[in-house]
């Protein structure tokens, strides 16, 4: 009679080391293209996070007009509480700008204006015009603020820098003020604060993954020795049977325990990484809005770091959930979090005027840290949590011995 041994335990389907490998070459693909697109996208309003020197406005000779350097010394603004029409003067003496009752309008023929749409004075398709040209006048706002670029009153040197202005056509006025250097902040105690503290989250974030293969490894080793001595008094078929039954049950319990904490702690870490980075831009949006751009343009302009914050969040919300590629994606999230606001707005570090609000090296530093604590604890959990094991199928019963040819089987009664 040929008995059939049971077939073998199979193990839940791992990535191969080849898909590994695929796995990895194209999220370092994804990290690369992020990096040398977060510079340029990070800022499309032309805001930099921080810049290493202060515009100050010293004096305007008209009065009822106000102006400021904004978004760290990137534009300037001017408002006008005054019923008189004042026109900015360009680079070349044109007309440029003009604040009246009636709004704000543009020169679109005036050389400045074509200057004046971004940050490195050139702005593609806007070609401008000839200082001599009469004014075309287009008007961009029915209020009585508006920002712009000027290089003349932007970057190092220390120096001092005007900017000329003409009331009601014929009386002359100037806006006077300088640049100086900003002192710098303590840029390698930010650094390391920033590295250390993901060091340490990333290490405590992962710790619970590891702990968790160990206990499961050690409670379905148990379990089974528990099982084998059952199996000497029931039968070796029961004892083993019971023993995988015993192990397995055994890690779940172990393993639930160091899964759900290990994926609380991953989701309380991709929450406020997350919170905060949002919390961060929409602030900064909401300080570089204008009569001329809104709250939504602002933050359209920051789409990707925007966008990259708030998959975090999504991240943690997996986390909470625990499904099971949340480790996977927090572990992108983390890495896109760290290249799209930590490493793309690190110039906060290092220089010591901030377009945005007071705290934003405390935000960059958390997305940095955050980000890549996600990064790390999120890919040794993927990686270091065990196959599940499937149930082993049923053995198959021997076939029955067929009986031998010409027996007979008729019951005989004795007589």
């Amino acid at each position: 009679m040929t008995r059939t041994t049971p077939a073998a335990t199979t193990p839940h389907p791992r990535p191969a080391p080849a898909a590994r490998r695929v796995i990895v070459a194209v999220l370092l693909g994804v990290l690369a293209a992020l990096g040398y697109t977060a510079p340029v996208a990070a800022h499309g309003a032309d805001a930099p996070a921080a810049v290493d020197y202060v515009v100050t406005v010293d004096s305007v000779s008209v009065p009822g007009v106000t102006v400021r350097a904004v978004e760290g010394g990137a534009r300037l603004e001017l408002r006008s509480d005054t019923d008189r029409s004042v026109v900015v003067l360009g680079l070349q003496g044109e007309p440029f700008l003009r604040i009246g009752p009636d709004g704000v309008a543009e020169n679109r023929r005036s050389p400045t204006w074509a200057a004046s749409r971004s940050l490195t004075g050139r702005a593609a398709g806007q070609a401008g015009g000839v200082a001599a040209d009469a004014p075309d006048w287009r008007r961009v706002s029915t209020g009585r603020t508006v920002r712009w670029h000027d290089e003349r009153a932007r970057e190092l040197p220390a120096r001092a820098w005007s900017v000329p202005l003409e009331v009601d056509g014929a009386t002359p006025g100037i806006v006077r003020g300088t640049v100086r250097p900003a002192a710098p902040p303590p840029t390698g105690w930010w650094w390391a604060g920033s590295l250390l503290a993901a060091v340490a989250v990333g290490a405590a974030l992962a710790h619970p993954a590891l702990a968790r293969r160990a206990d499961r490894q050690a409670a379905r080793k148990a379990g089974q020795d528990a099982g084998q001595d059952a199996g000497q008094e029931a039968g070796q078929k029961a004892g083993q049977k019971a023993g995988r039954e015993a192990g397995q049950d055994a890690g779940q319990d172990g393993a639930g325990r160091g899964s759900a904490a290990g994926a609380a702690a991953m989701a309380g870490v991709a929450a406020v990484a997350g919170a905060v980075t949002v919390a961060w831009i929409v602030a900064s949006a909401g300080l570089a809005t204008s009569p001329v751009e809104s709250l939504g343009t602002q933050l359209l302009a920051r789409l990707w770091p925007l966008l990259t914050s708030l998959g975090v969040l999504g991240a943690a919300v997996l986390q909470a959930l625990r499904r099971p590629a949340a480790d996977i994606v927090t572990a992108l999230a983390g890495a896109c979090l760290a290249v799209m606001t930590g490493f793309a707005d690190a110039a906060v570090f290092s220089n010591g005027s901030l377009a945005g609000p007071g705290w934003s090296r405390w935000a960059v530093a958390t997305a940095l840290a955050g980000g890549l604590a996600l990064l790390a604890a999120g890919g040794i959990r993927w990686y270091r949590t065990p196959a599940v094991e499937a149930p082993a199928p049923a053995p198959e019963l021997p076939a029955p011995t067929p009986e031998p040819a010409g027996r007979d089987h008729t019951i005989r009664r004795d007589k």
